[in-house]
């Protein structure tokens, strides 16, 4: 009995494995969470961004949370192997089978006491990746958006890794049409063109990585103004870019 309690212990201290007080009024959690589907299967088709060998789980994840880069892991229990990687995994046919191996998804940063997500008032909660929206089905330019959203201590929404992205993709496609051009269905996240280059930043000046921009449709196009980016349901919730001055929807993001 005894040792059934103690798995159990450790169990849950790898689902919530580290709690960090910033300046005694906000707690924090990281967490990992294991995919059912990904279980004995492993992915070879991406680089990770950084392998260890005799490793214990609970090392795996620590060292996976000290590196910001770091999205998600693969971990043998067979053979003690780490694998880090920087993006997300969704589909188990991108992977092959082999023993021992499981996979998950990290969460950083997610708040644990004070507000929660205030679902009651039309956010909704996502608590793979503790991400905490909420769509606006008002036209505005991409001030007004950014401007809304830092009124209800926010921001557009960062579209960072695929998991963000499928979230999206969910909330689009569960959008009435209201009208033949679906105009809700095109929405501000952010990210913001520098200059006349093709690089794009996130508000807080970091560099976009990810991108999902509809190449079908040659995006980003990157004319004189199009200088901000949205997703659009019509075309497959792919990114393209915009001018700052359209009127659109959007989706802003509350930090917990």
């Amino acid at each position: 009995m005894i040792r059934y309690l103690l798995l159990l212990l450790y169990v849950l201290f790898f689902i919530v494995t580290f709690i960090v007080t910033s300046n005694g009024r906000r707690v924090t959690y990281a967490s990992a969470k294991a995919k059912a589907d990904f279980v004995n299967i492993t992915v070879n088709s991406v680089a990770p961004i950084n392998v260890q060998l005799g490793q214990k789980q609970i090392r795996c994840l620590k060292s996976c949370l000290d590196n910001v880069l770091c999205m998600s892991f693969f971990y043998n229990f067979l053979s003690r192997e780490c694998r880090h990687f920087g993006v997300d995994f969704t589909d188990p046919g991108e992977g092959v089978p082999e023993n021992g191996w499981k996979y998950y998804t990290v969460v950083r940063d997610c708040r644990i006491n004070g507000y929660a997500c205030p679902t009651s008032t039309g956010y909704t909660f996502f608590a793979d990746i503790c991400l905490c929206y909420k769509y606006v089905a008002i036209k505005s330019t991409h001030w007004q958006a950014k401007q809304y959203c830092a009124n209800i201590k926010g921001y557009l929404i960062k579209i960072n890794r695929k998991l963000k992205q499928r979230e999206m993709e969910r909330l689009l496609a569960s959008l009435p049409v209201l009208d033949s051009k679906q105009e809700n269905g095109n929405i501000f996240i952010q990210g913001t063109r520098v200059g006349n280059t093709s690089k794009w930043r996130y508000d807080d000046g970091q560099e976009i990585t990810y991108f999902q921009w509809n190449k079908g449709k040659s995006q980003p196009q990157l004319s004189t103004g199009e200088n901000v980016i949205a997703m659009q349901k019509v075309w497959g919730s792919l990114w393209h870019d915009a001018t700052a001055a359209s009127k659109i929807m959007f989706v802003c993001e509350v930090l917990l």
